[in-house]
């Protein structure tokens, strides 16, 4: 008898060769859920937290959107490479959020004349710098993509060891706890810091041995610090919309709608003696429709009064 030894595989034959894929519930599907959590999750605290204190990125509704995907993208296409890009987010968002804080005391001026923007800066110091608007969105658009490209990156890593239907069945289910999440969080009025806690926290220990934690740690820290030194605890409220700052004088009380003056609210009980004249002139302004209409409630008025934001 003769005995015949197949072979060894070819290279052709080793590289069709692939790796058992892993459990929906093994660690790598953790993973994939929580960084699919965390992109969608800090896209939109992103979008709420960004315009609300650079006032002049709002009129740009798909600025941070569009960076979110474009940093999401360059982080999956590196997902192949062996250099970790994970460690990243720490740096790249506390960058991003050192950027908010410079230019919510910043001027933008518009780059002409015949261009208007409804942006009252009531509250920027008389030291104020005044940068263009394109420096600005340019600069914005740039650094909102940057923590997303980690994030893209380690999501990228967890997709591959899945059939495409399982990862993307991981995928869309992480994404849509980051959205309920989020969703949760506005509907209770909670500030910034209580949202890049989370996400700050939730990456700590999603990213483990794939950072550096001590450089993690600093950096997430001085997110944190920068952000609760933006709050004005006793001005401020975060209603599920907008950012509204309220100051309270004798006389009236001012509103302010992420930065920019939304209102006033006068008050017309007996006034103190220096602002009897001008309390006077404008409640016979405000009484003015009522005197020329027969009766009561024949007067329409739009967009009079304070409503619930």
């Amino acid at each position: 008898m003769q005995g015949y030894l197949s072979p060894p595989p070819s290279s052709n034959q080793e590289s069709k060769i692939t790796l058992k894929p892993k459990s929906i519930f093994s660690p790598s599907s953790y993973k994939l859920f929580g960084y699919s959590f965390l992109i969608l999750f800090f896209e939109l605290a992103l979008i709420r937290f960004i315009p609300s204190n650079v006032r002049i990125t709002a009129y740009f509704i798909n600025l941070v959107l569009v960076a979110a995907f474009l940093g999401m993208g360059i982080g999956m296409i590196r997902a192949k490479r062996e250099k970790n890009l994970t460690q990243f987010f720490p740096p790249a968002l506390l960058l991003l959020t050192g950027a908010c804080v410079y230019f919510s005391n910043v001027l933008v001026a518009s780059p002409s004349a015949e261009e208007a923007m409804y942006a009252l800066y009531m509250d920027l110091s008389p030291h104020s710098r005044e940068w263009g608007m394109v420096p600005v969105v340019s600069a914005f658009f740039s650094l909102s993509a940057l923590p997303f490209i980690p994030l893209g990156y380690a999501m990228g890593r967890e997709f591959k060891n899945f059939p495409a239907l399982h990862a993307y069945a991981i995928n869309t289910a992480g994404s849509l706890a980051g959205l309920l999440a989020f969703s949760l969080l506005s509907h209770f009025s909670t500030p910034p810091l209580a949202w890049f806690g989370l996400g700050g926290i939730l990456f700590f220990f999603l990213a483990r041995k794939q950072q550096n934690s001590i450089v993690s740690i600093l950096c997430l820290g001085l997110v944190f610090y920068l952000i609760q030194n933006l709050y004005q605890k006793d001005h401020e409220i975060w209603s599920p919309y907008y950012k509204i700052n309220h100051y309270e004088n004798p006389d009236m009380t001012s509103i302010n709608v992420n930065g920019s003056l939304h209102q006033y609210m006068i008050n017309f009980s007996p006034p103190l003696e220096p602002q009897k004249a001008n309390t006077d002139i404008i409640k016979q302004q405000y009484q003015q429709p009522y005197r020329l209409a027969k009766s009561w409630e024949d007067v329409l008025i739009l967009g009079a009064g304070r409503k619930k934001y």
